[in-house]
């Protein structure tokens, strides 16, 4: 999809995050664009870690603390000095609201874009940058631990979620990305993870189709994509009449499973060039399933 501004980038982010960590569902607490106060003020994600002595193993929480703020700028988004600024100021105002000690917070900025100004900024105020893994910077030096995590510099094997949470994934990964999320338990909780990364890959999913039609379809019933029951029947239908030569049961099949994928698309907002690219049918076509 060309135009990635309506990808809900930040709600994907979450599921993501929960993703890595969910080793520890148990005991962290995640409240998506935590509200300071009546003021439009809030915080991306806050990560509650309970029981408080519990140590998180995992390289994007080594850090955390019993109260962690994350900050997230989307792929097509970047840190600026003034993000930094508000993000260490959420952690002043949540400290103040809630009565704790900056000894109990932390703070995280997960990034698509280097950094750059940021970190000659913390370097000039005598910050000491620790690299910590790939992709994980520590900063030292300051009233409350902070990481910056640039997510493209992530390894793949350790943070999978995170690292791929962008457009411009090749047919290989996202196959496999595919696959990974079907094998996650209640994967159909983190359905803004699996839409946002549909709808930022779909040139791809289109041009792979045919490789793995039942991973993509799969994959596209648990994003919300598609219906699903009606494109599994037409697929399952599809393959029956292509094992008996039915070449026309098959076309007929092949343009209900089009319709049915093309419905489906045009409730989730898709644009009718989009639904086009994907489903083979014309614009025409599209108009007359509204």
């Amino acid at each position: 999809m060309d135009d990635t501004s309506k990808i809900l980038w930040h709600p994907a982010f979450c599921d993501a995050l929960q993703l890595e960590l969910r080793d520890y569902s148990d005991v962290l607490t995640f409240e998506p664009e935590h509200q300071l106060n009546t003021e439009p003020l809030r915080i991306d994600v806050l990560v509650i870690k309970k029981p408080a002595e519990v140590v998180i193993k995992k390289n994007i929480g080594r850090i955390f603390r019993t109260h962690n703020i994350v900050e997230y700028k989307s792929p097509d988004d970047y840190l600026a000095l003034a993000d930094f600024h508000r993000g260490l100021a959420y952690g002043y105002l949540y400290c103040a609201i809630e009565n704790i000690t900056l000894a109990d917070l932390t703070i995280t900025f997960v990034v698509s874009r280097y950094p750059q100004k940021v970190l000659a900024y913390l370097r000039e105020q005598d910050g000491k940058i620790v690299e910590q893994g790939s992709g994980i910077y520590e900063i030292t030096g300051w009233v409350m631990p902070l990481q910056i995590v640039i997510a493209p510099e992530l390894n793949s094997e350790d943070n999978l979620w995170l690292k791929q949470l962008r457009a411009g994934l090749d047919a290989q990964s996202l196959e496999r990305l595919m696959k990974q999320a079907l094998r996650q338990k209640s994967i159909s909780k983190f359905r803004s993870y699996l839409q946002a990364i549909a709808q930022a890959n779909m040139a791809t999913l289109m041009e792979e189709y045919q490789m793995s039609a039942q991973t993509l379809e799969d994959f596209l019933v648990e994003s919300g994509i598609t219906a699903g029951i009606e494109a599994r029947s037409e697929a399952r239908g599809e393959a029956r009449g292509e094992a008996r030569g039915e070449a026309r049961g098959e076309a007929r099949g092949e343009a209900r499973g089009k319709a049915a994928i093309a419905r489906s698309m045009l409730a989730s907002d898709f644009s009718l060039s989009d639904i086009a690219k994907f489903t083979g049918l014309t614009v025409a076509e599209i108009e007359r399933l509204k």
